[in-house]
């Protein structure tokens, strides 16, 4: 089943939930990775980079998000229709395709690097509902 074969399936709405909640664990499980091997003593270790690397990369993508695992929660985001979100959502997609060219025609540090995963990541999760 290709990407848009799950958007013409699925409401956004339900999608968009499992992807922000997917982020929040790959954050955590980063996290964890990373504060297991400074636990160990290990953050000269052969892995600590790439623990550091991943950990950046999933905290950029959960501040590219546009709403949280607090508020996907509430009563208030429950009550969003799939056209509201779909507009927002919308938006959301011109946003970051500006973001991204920013970012590519300016100096890229690191930090902008991992942003520019974490808006490509987001952006490419958003794409087949607008195609």
């Amino acid at each position: 089943m290709n990407n848009n074969q799950t958007a013409n399936t699925h409401p956004i709405k339900e999608e968009l939930i499992s992807f922000i909640k997917n982020a929040y664990k790959a954050l955590a499980k980063d996290k964890a990775k990373l504060i297991d091997q400074i636990n160990r003593n290990d953050i000269n270790g052969s892995f600590a980079q790439a623990n550091i690397d991943a950990l950046k990369r999933s905290e950029s993508l959960v501040h590219v998000l546009d709403f949280s695992l607090d508020y996907i929660s509430t009563d208030e985001f429950k009550k969003l229709t799939e056209a509201q979100i779909r507009e927002w959502l919308e938006d959301t997609l011109k946003t970051l395709r500006k973001r991204e060219v920013n970012i590519f025609i300016s100096d890229m540090s690191d930090i902008d690097k991992n942003k520019l995963v974490a808006i490509c990541e987001y952006r490419r999760f958003l794409e087949p509902f607008f195609a």
